[in-house]
């Protein structure tokens, strides 16, 4: 018997985004989506979402179960240097979707979103950018440092944070926390913000 299992959109924003994330919202929708969208509250004054899109919703940190707001504090507690509005994103680990794409506003959908979930059928995390070509310049103030202790080529797995395609397991919580916690044993090594 096949288990159905819970898909949807996470976006972050409040309503200084407010135009990036309605666009976003109306692109997703114009291309198809029928996804549900929940809109996690950044902090600041909250997004008004427009009448045109009823069924979106916004969230904030009371919408997410104790368990996720202390893990929500601990990364800020331990990434003083990142806003914590941008560490929101990390609520969809709690959230009630077990298939999720979280993005970032600054996105424009180009196609149906929902097709991109047939990916997770072989992987556990799926993104599309184009971070591992960097060299780390983006996420590391040391890259060589990266890939002495790593391996070379190690650079070449990265991502980023801002777009990608997740089906949630109990393991990426802990993996999570060890990554930030050899961040904390290597700091000169990491660019210290929310997608290193």
């Amino acid at each position: 018997m096949e288990v159905t299992r819970s898909r949807g959109i996470y976006l972050v924003a409040n309503d200084k985004s407010s135009a990036q994330c309605h666009n976003l919202i109306f692109t997703i929708r114009e291309c198809g989506s029928t996804l549900p969208i929940r809109v996690i509250h950044y902090g600041g004054k909250p997004l008004q979402l427009h009448t045109a899109f009823p069924d979106v919703r916004t969230v904030t940190d009371a919408d997410f179960p104790s368990e996720g707001q202390a893990f929500v504090a601990e990364l800020s507690r331990r990434l003083p240097q990142c806003s914590p509005g941008l560490l929101m994103r990390f609520y969809a680990w709690f959230g009630e979707f077990d298939e999720f794409l979280y993005s970032d506003n600054d996105i424009v959908a180009l196609m149906n979103w929902d097709d991109l979930f047939q990916h997770l059928a072989d992987y556990d995390l799926v993104n599309a950018d184009n971070e591992f070509s960097t060299y780390g310049k983006y996420n590391m103030e040391q890259p060589e440092r990266f890939e002495e202790i790593f391996g070379k080529g190690a650079l070449e797995y990265a991502i980023t944070a801002g777009h990608f395609l997740c089906s949630r397991k109990p393991n990426h919580r802990a993996d999570i926390l060890k990554a930030l916690s050899w961040m904390e044993a290597h700091p000169e090594i990491p660019k210290w913000h929310d997608q290193a």
